[in-house]
């Protein structure tokens, strides 16, 4: 199980999109309150405006830069929208919990989501 350690495992930004769409739809190949139980641990905001959802990644590639993930999706006006953020930096100081989130909310504030708009 060294795969997550030694950097073995590659899934692309198509990838977790493929996988997070087959979560949200119950559609992997688990119980349906499995899946249930690991949306309802994603859920990171919820207001009256939109329901927020994600995971997070972080590692290093072969070169020792960080790679940060988020991955997920934004429930706003009863339509879902999924999501794939993929950060790669070599500054070995650098701030990825909150690097990775914000320039994920930034992009989704550009959009016109976290407003109720969408």
């Amino acid at each position: 199980d060294s795969f997550w350690l030694n950097n073995d495992l590659k899934i692309s930004p198509d990838e977790q999109l493929g996988m997070l769409k087959r979560l949200y739809f119950d559609q992997l190949p688990f119980r349906k309150s499995v899946q249930e139980t690991v949306k309802s641990m994603m859920l990171q905001e919820d207001n009256n405006l939109y329901k927020l959802s994600y995971k997070t990644g972080w590692g290093f590639d072969e070169q020792k830069n960080n790679i940060g993930w988020i991955a997920g999706w934004i429930e706003e006006n009863r339509h879902v929208y999924f999501f794939v953020t993929l950060v790669k930096s070599p500054d070995p100081k650098i701030d990825m919990r909150s690097v990775r989130l914000n320039i994920t909310r930034d992009i989704l504030k550009e959009l016109g989501f976290l407003e109720g708009k969408m």
